[in-house]
């Protein structure tokens, strides 16, 4: 009769839910720059629902912009890990920047450059995971109605394991793609989003308010 290894057998579990954990860290947010006016400032709020094959994630996304260029925010959410049956608590401050602004006199796209730091923290085993993020988007805002835009998206997104079980994960830099379409009515915006990661793919919507987005001119 063959014995199992109860060492092993946790040590492979925690391994596998890292890599579950892998997929989730691609559900970033992206600042709010690009939804606002240049030279234009506002606290913003807003809530993520995301899922695939393996989990769900819910999460609020409180943050700050500077004069429509920089976003200063974090994530607070939960994960319902459908494979191994755990939940996990996240946490993930991030930045964003407007390299580029679309404007009348400008260029016809936005282009900016995100960074963040993830914490993952897993109750029921005593096991976290870090991850240092980067990203980068390319937007082009339409206006069809008074008060209305519409702003398309390209973006990739990498992660960088700091911690965790299996160090393997800490030696390489994990990439994903995705598109998006913003819908910005007056202050209140809704984004789905679309993200492919190693061939998994996940559907993510946020739905927000930017608490002054009108106010100056762009």
């Amino acid at each position: 009769m063959e014995l199992i290894d109860p060492v092993y057998t946790i040590t492979q579990h925690k391994n596998y839910l890292f890599v579950v954990l892998l997929i989730l860290f691609q559900y970033n947010s992206k600042g709010q720059n690009y939804l606002m006016q240049d030279q234009h400032s506002s606290f913003h709020t807003g809530v993520q629902i995301s899922y695939n094959s393996f989990e769900n994630y819910y999460a609020v996304l409180p943050g700050y912009t500077f004069n429509g260029r920089l976003t200063l925010g974090f994530d607070l959410g939960k994960t319902k890990d459908f494979v191994n049956k755990i939940n996990s608590t996240v946490f993930r401050p991030n930045a964003s920047f407007l390299i580029l602004k679309q404007g009348i006199k400008g260029p016809p796209i936005s282009f900016d450059v995100n960074v963040a730091y993830q914490y993952n923290y897993v109750s029921q085993i005593i096991f976290n995971a870090r991850s240092v993020q980067f990203g980068a988007g390319v937007y082009h805002e339409i206006s069809p109605l008074e008060n209305v835009k519409i702003i398309p998206a390209v973006f990739f997104e990498g992660n960088k394991a700091t911690s965790g079980p299996n160090p393997r994960f800490q030696e390489s830099v994990a990439l994903s793609y995705g598109v998006q379409t913003s819908i910005l009515w007056n202050n209140y915006y809704i984004t789905p989003k679309y993200i492919l990661f190693d061939g998994v793919s996940t559907i993510s919507v946020k739905l927000g308010i930017l608490f002054s987005a009108f106010n100056s001119e762009g």
